[in-house]
């Protein structure tokens, strides 16, 4: 028979240790917050980062057979893997190694902002007009050539399980000509996230892109 004494136990003891466990991911401001909702409840850590709250860390409880787990991505094997949190020194061990993993990630995404060149804005618009930079098509003038397309996708990783609604369609600008592929993303979560994004190219571009996408089809299907 399936119960939550072991889950709240541990919620109490993962509180008790937070303010300690916080020293550690000092400037960050770290939140914990807990939900019986779920199928299999979980504790879920935030931590304050530009004034956006930043989920870094899920962790599951299994009522039936009384255990705690959660996943992680095995660098060398490129899967999701489960692993189970025995007591509240794993369970601390774990917390504290996917703030460090998620702050490796931030890091080298600034890194990688703060290496762009950047156009000063004086000089940008006639930039973009030397160069003819297609900067996104008005969507009234898309006409819409193909089928729409429309994927599901679950993923799995250390913060928990993912489902998206991925649609995409081809067009043409009737203004320049161009080629326009769009692709909107749903997340089926709680949150409904979603995003749309419109990418514009050239005509000399698609047989190059055509190429480009064989070539990643290829290298997945041998990995």
């Amino acid at each position: 028979m399936s119960s939550l004494d072991w889950y709240y136990r541990m919620e109490q003891f993962i509180r008790n240790s937070l303010p300690e466990l916080s020293e550690e991911f000092s400037p960050f401001d770290i939140y914990m917050e807990g939900n019986v909702t779920e199928f299999h409840p979980s504790f879920s850590f935030t931590l304050s980062y530009d004034e956006e709250e930043l989920e870094f860390c899920t962790i599951l409880f299994d009522p039936v057979n009384q255990e705690f787990y959660s996943y992680y991505l095995h660098d060398e094997l490129e899967l999701d893997c489960k692993i189970l949190l025995n007591d509240l020194d794993e369970v601390l061990d774990f917390i504290y190694f996917s703030f460090q993993a998620y702050m490796d990630e931030i890091s080298s995404i600034i890194e990688e902002l703060d290496e762009t060149v950047k156009v000063p804005i004086e000089d940008s618009e006639e930039m973009e007009e030397e160069l003819e930079i297609p900067i996104g098509p008005d969507e009234e003038n898309v006409d819409w050539i193909s089928n729409d397309k429309h994927v599901h996708i679950e993923s799995t990783n250390q913060l928990g399980r993912n489902e998206y609604m991925i649609h995409l369609k081809i067009g043409v600008d009737r203004e320049t000509g161009d080629g326009v592929l769009y692709r909107n993303i749903l997340a089926t979560d709680d949150e409904g996230e979603e995003e749309t994004i419109f990418f514009p190219f050239k005509l000399e571009e698609a047989e190059f892109l055509v190429e480009l996408l064989q070539d990643y089809i290829d290298y997945m299907e041998k990995n």
